[in-house]
């Protein structure tokens, strides 16, 4: 891939974080009675979005869900 910022050819640089769908779910989770499963959910990669970035401009280039 070639960054539309620094035309480097790069390979993305992936950060993980927690959504929406992530605290929901650890939220349910606990309202359910299962808390100690809670941060379960802060773990599995279906529940996280991973944005991606420029390593050698630290350029924002998009998300992708799973």
């Amino acid at each position: 891939m070639t960054c539309p910022r620094c035309n480097a050819d790069i390979s993305t640089r992936v950060e993980s974080a927690a959504n929406m769908k992530t605290h929901l779910l650890a939220l349910l989770l606990c309202l359910g009675g299962c808390c100690c499963c809670a941060p379960l959910p802060y773990c599995m990669d279906s529940c996280l979005v991973h944005k991606h970035y420029c390593p050698a401009c630290s350029f924002f280039l998009g998300v992708s869900k799973n």
